[in-house]
């Protein structure tokens, strides 16, 4: 968040300033190679760009500032986060342990401001990516996917998820 503050209004990006120990707790303590990979891909119109996120990363002399380059590319995204993404703190999803846990965090972060709503179960094994034919039946799918999903966002992010099965003929949560 620190860093995107000084990005406002900016068309391109030199060099970002943020200090060492904010660079150690973004990428050296919560080193998880995935974040990075999903933070260089994005769909653009009918191509998609793959690209390094920095370009550079320099360390001054006194080991007191890390300087960042964003890559081309990318700092027209970035500038743009907001329109074009979901925020939400990285350190929560990196701690998530449960497979399906990430995906239903970003899903309910997108839908944070309506609060309360409803889903269908098959479009949520679809968000989720919970598409094994063992997962077509409520029971399997909740025991195996949401409530272990649900209680590893409960326990480790700023959410507190509950849900509960409607009594329409088509599942709904």
């Amino acid at each position: 968040k620190e860093v995107l503050k000084g990005l406002k209004g900016k068309k391109e990006l030199a060099l970002i300033e943020i200090p060492v120990d904010k660079y150690k707790e973004l990428l050296l303590e919560n080193n998880k190679k995935e974040w990075i990979e999903k933070l260089g891909i994005d769909e653009l119109q009918n191509g998609v760009i793959y690209a390094s996120v920095i370009e550079d990363v320099v360390i001054s002399e006194d080991k007191s500032k890390v300087f960042v380059r964003f890559n081309r590319f990318i700092t027209p995204l970035i500038l743009d986060l907001k329109k074009r993404y979901t925020l939400y703190e990285l350190k929560y999803i990196l701690f998530l342990s449960v497979q399906y846990a990430p995906a239903l965090y970003e899903f309910l972060k997108k839908n944070e401001k309506l609060g309360e709503f409803k889903i269908s179960v098959e479009k949520l094994r679809e968000i989720l990516g919970a598409t094994a034919k063992s997962y077509i039946f409520w029971t399997r799918f909740e025991e195996r996917v949401l409530a272990p999903a649900v209680e590893d966002i409960n326990s480790k992010t700023d959410i507190s998820v509950s849900y509960r099965k409607s009594r329409q003929k088509a599942p709904h949560l």
